[in-house]
């Protein structure tokens, strides 16, 4: 199959965002993939975890093109200046609006997420649709209903989750509440989310942006054993 679409992954170094950008692959959609760290609070580990991914999932379309934002900044003034229960869900706002905004620099045509309905307090449904407010492209879920076991056992196939499972922690569990906010009032905490004046970090991450070229390969990395 051809592919015809051009989109963006959020790829984070979990399980379930390297298994959704498979199955668009597999439906011969093109992929980019964005990842974000909050190094030195992330490892350079965590993101050589994420570029296996990427690598990984560059042997089903012929290389992958990896961009790595550094939300540090972004991710502080989170922690500093939010509620401690609003931290994910803003956190969540700030990666969608920097994925719109180098989408459209790209020209790219969607978003791919590996979100999954009320798998963690980002994804129930009010939590979806205030996050997806911030971008007007299409946003792609294709694990939206899918059972976890169902996903691992997709990542154990495709070979992406030895590597997912290494203990590097991304920029996602960063600063987690340990209440966030499961349901999120739309109106109100877009005007919220606004008043805190998170687009101009967000915008800089995403002007800063690295960007990698992995090539195919026809052996893509593996993880070893992690020594205990």
């Amino acid at each position: 199959m051809t592919a015809t679409l051009g989109s963006l992954l959020l790829l984070s170094g979990g399980i379930d965002s390297p298994v959704a950008g498979y199955r668009m692959l597999a439906r011969g959609m093109a992929l980019e993939s964005l990842h974000f760290n909050a190094y030195p609070y992330t490892s350079n580990e965590a993101w050589e975890k994420v570029r296996d991914l990427a690598i990984n999932l560059g042997t089903y379309s012929g290389g992958m093109t990896l961009h790595t934002a550094r939300f540090t900044e972004t991710q502080l003034k989170i922690k500093k200046d939010a509620p401690a229960h609003k931290t994910t869900l803003y956190l969540r706002a700030c990666m969608m609006l920097a994925a719109d905004m180098l989408a459209r620099r790209r020209g790219l045509k969607a978003l791919v997420t590996g979100e999954s309905l009320s798998q963690v307090a980002s994804q129930t449904a009010e939590n979806l649709r205030f996050s997806g407010s911030f971008t007007d492209f299409p946003i792609l879920r294709p694990l939206v209903g899918t059972d976890k076991e169902d996903t691992i056992k997709m990542a154990r196939a495709i070979g992406t989750y030895e590597l997912s499972i290494l203990p590097y922690d991304d920029c996602c569990v960063l600063f987690s509440p340990k209440h966030p906010l499961l349901k999120a009032r739309f109106e109100e905490e877009r005007a919220a989310f606004k008043s805190f004046g998170f687009e101009p970090l967000v915008a800089e991450a995403i002007d800063r942006v690295e960007t990698l070229t992995l090539p195919f390969t026809f052996t893509p990395p593996q993880a070893t054993a992690f020594p205990r």
